[in-house]
């Protein structure tokens, strides 16, 4: 087949999702084609390098916020990309996307097999008005009675795109990550108990209440790191370190040596990063969001918190008691290696694709 790819934020967790499918679909003797719009976290001068497999990369303009005028454009240059590729499928990510990319496939009179990832729904988002929230559901809802299929990428991201959206054709394939880069953790050592966070310091991930949990537990012996950068930083005088972007690699080896996986975002769609924790033995301490609920099993992997002070409560829990930091961890790292494996997400794509 001929599979074509289309975001407008290729950039954390969505770059990732897209390196480890288009490289299993590119592998599987498929010919792919990326396109994608530039944000402020594209890691630009890398995307050569980490996509040369594919047998094209396209950077198309796509706005993420909403303009009559520059959205219309960009469907203009998605309906020329369409039928200058004449692709067998068009498989679009984030809301974006998703929305402009379905009216382009629609008039651009295309014969190929149209999906759609949200991989978090722009109606979730706690950092615009009510007015803008309302203004992404109608967009999900009228883009919802185009031709397409929305792929969900977890279970409670399924239920909204059926209960809330009303799109009549969803499927359901979780997200998944590469096992085979996961390091079992062996914990922080030295006697003190090592908190994480992997991701972009900004809004979403709510990285002052992972500060507000470190300094809730500021008298135990543990130690609070966010693993990432962003436009957030933390009071010089807290108990929180932050490591600035790292590579990949660097990234795996802090999730080696984590005790806990700390992830108090305001919404999601189904993250990888705590998939990963997960995978390499890591409980989480989570918010009861989209996305993180699906992921761990109150009270088996981890605990989902609706409150800060369930999460102080919780983190501080985990820190105390090395035995069920140690059972939880086994059983996430069972969990996920039985359920999250890059093979199962890219076998379940291409039989959806064909």
């Amino acid at each position: 087949m001929k599979i074509l790819h289309i975001t407008e934020s290729l950039g954390a967790g969505v770059e990732h999702f897209l390196e480890l499918v288009t490289r299993g679909q590119a592998q599987a003797g498929h010919q792919v084609v990326l396109a994608h719009s530039i944000r402020a976290e594209t890691p630009v001068d890398q995307l050569d390098a980490q996509f040369s497999f594919l047998a094209r990369r396209v950077v198309l303009p796509m706005a993420t916020e909403v303009s009559l005028q520059k959205d219309a454009l960009s469907v203009w240059h998605l309906i020329r990309l369409i039928r200058q590729e004449r692709p067998d499928v068009v498989h679009l990510h984030s809301s974006k996307a998703g929305v402009l990319g379905r009216v382009a496939a629609l008039l651009s009179l295309s014969n190929a097999r149209v999906f759609y990832s949200p991989h978090g729904f722009a109606f979730l988002r706690q950092d615009v008005s009510g007015v803008k929230q309302k203004l992404f559901l109608w967009f999900e809802r009228l883009a919802g009675w185009l031709p397409g299929t929305l792929v969900a990428c977890s279970a409670t991201e399924a239920a909204l795109a059926t209960d809330k959206v009303g799109h009549k054709h969803v499927v359901l394939v979780e997200n998944a990550i590469n096992l085979g880069e996961v390091l079992p953790s062996a914990g922080g050592g030295g006697g003190m108990v090592k908190v994480i966070n992997a991701s972009r310091a900004c809004y979403q991930k709510a990285p002052w209440r992972f500060q507000r949990v470190a300094q809730h537990c500021a008298g135990l012996p543990a130690s609070f790191t966010w693993v990432g950068d962003g436009d957030w930083r933390p009071h010089e005088e807290t108990n929180l370190h932050m490591t600035g972007w790292l590579s990949r690699a660097d990234v795996v080896k802090h999730m080696a040596h984590a005790d806990v996986f700390l992830m108090p975002s305001l919404w999601e769609g189904m993250p990888l990063a705590l998939i990963e924790a997960q995978a390499a033995g890591v409980p989480a301490v989570v918010s009861n969001v989209v996305g993180c609920r699906d992921v761990v099993q109150h009270g088996v992997t981890g605990f989902i918190c609706d409150t800060d002070e369930e999460l102080c409560a919780r983190t501080q829990q985990l820190i105390e008691d090395a035995e069920l930091r140690r059972s939880m961890g086994d059983n996430a790292a069972m969990m996920s290696r039985s359920r999250f494996a890059v093979e199962r997400l890219n076998a379940e794509l291409l039989k959806l694709y064909a």
